[in-house]
């Protein structure tokens, strides 16, 4: 069983600031049934080692098993098991097949057997096993279909269709399995439809496809063929409301829920399929359940869920109960999160 490293230079204002919060995570629990949210561990700290990270940009998870990372600033990926062991990693700065240059969002099929890579600055997908064997790629810069401008987004539906969150062409391209053009959609502005920034995508249990529209601050949702069919959201940092840069990384849930990132507000918020506010949580800072620029959302077996902490440079997980559901008993203490830098790990 890992232990945590508790080392000797850490300073007493550390450890306020962890108990801080966790006491703030406890403090919030709703009562059982409600939404609720419990902090169960976290990983990893600044640099170029195993379990380190230059920019935990975004992440994918295969429920009860691997977490994938898109460590971006060092141009890999790095996989985990679902506890945050560290299992090995793959990549490094460059445009050959299995190299990367920025990578983005991270997607995988619903066999959990593909993995499929938003190679941003390469402007390109990646496709690997989830031993990180490389299968396939496709794109390149441009405008035409099957080619990006940094795209920063990738989402795999039911029936094998990818969608490509299209950053720079202001559009939302849509594949076969293999990477075989099938139709795109969307154009600069603010009209339905339109976009500034799509920067995060997913498809859920009704097989639509929703859009983070991160100029504009708003989802948006679209049925598998395209079709505009809602949106909610707006600037600011109030319920329903996304911050800077954000929306970002989103993930939807079978239950039909949508979990997305709002970066610049340091929090994850969780709706329905329609856009109906459930809750949220986190907040400025590096105790545990606080975030800087929270990124990215991966969604484990049963009510786990991973977040990519970009700029703290490190992965969270949490057990996420929803309206409905029996909340769990909080259990974090001090031993679950006292993030140091030279601590890579915790239990």
């Amino acid at each position: 069983m890992p232990t945590v490293v508790l080392v000797r230079r850490a300073r007493v204002s550390l450890l306020v600031l962890a108990l801080a919060g966790l006491a703030s995570l406890a403090a919030a629990q709703p009562a059982a049934g409600s939404f609720s949210v419990t902090f169960v561990r976290g990983w990893g700290s600044l640099g170029t080692g195993n379990t380190q990270f230059s920019y935990a940009h975004n992440l994918a998870a295969i429920p009860g098993g691997a977490v994938f990372v898109a460590d971006e600033g060092n141009h890999r990926l790095q996989r985990f098991d679902a506890a945050g062991i560290y299992e090995g990693q793959w990549g490094g700065y460059g445009s050959a097949a299995g190299q990367f240059q920025s990578p983005g969002g991270l997607a995988l099929n619903a066999a959990g057997t593909l993995l499929y890579v938003a190679d941003r600055d390469n402007h390109r997908i990646q496709v690997f096993s989830p031993a990180g064997v490389f299968q396939r790629q496709w794109g390149g810069p441009g405008s035409g279909a099957g080619q990006f401008g940094r795209p920063s987004g990738v989402a795999v539906a039911a029936d094998g269709s990818v969608y490509v969150a299209d950053r720079d062409n202001q559009r939302v391209q849509q594949f076969d399995a293999n990477g075989a053009f099938v139709r795109q959609w969307g154009s600069a502005g603010a009209g339905q439809g339109q976009f500034a920034d799509p920067m995060g995508i997913g498809v859920g249990a009704d097989q639509n496809v929703y859009v983070s529209d991160a100029g504009h601050h708003r989802v948006q949702y679209f049925s598998p063929l395209g079709v505009y069919l809602g949106q909610w959201g707006s600037a600011g940092n109030g319920a329903s409301q996304f911050g800077y840069d954000g929306p970002a990384g989103l993930r939807a849930a079978p239950s039909g829920h949508v979990f997305v990132a709002d970066p610049g507000n340091s929090r994850v918020q969780v709706f329905t399929a329609a856009g109906q506010f459930v809750g949220q949580w986190g907040g400025y800072g590096q105790g545990a359940g606080q975030f800087y620029f929270a990124n990215g959302v991966a969604l484990g077996a049963g009510e786990t869920v991973y977040v990519a902490d970009e700029i703290n440079h490190r992965v969270q997980q949490f057990t996420v109960t929803l309206p409905g559901a029996a909340a769990p008993t909080p259990t974090p203490t001090l031993a679950h999160w006292l993030y140091l830098p030279a601590v890579v790990r915790f239990p």
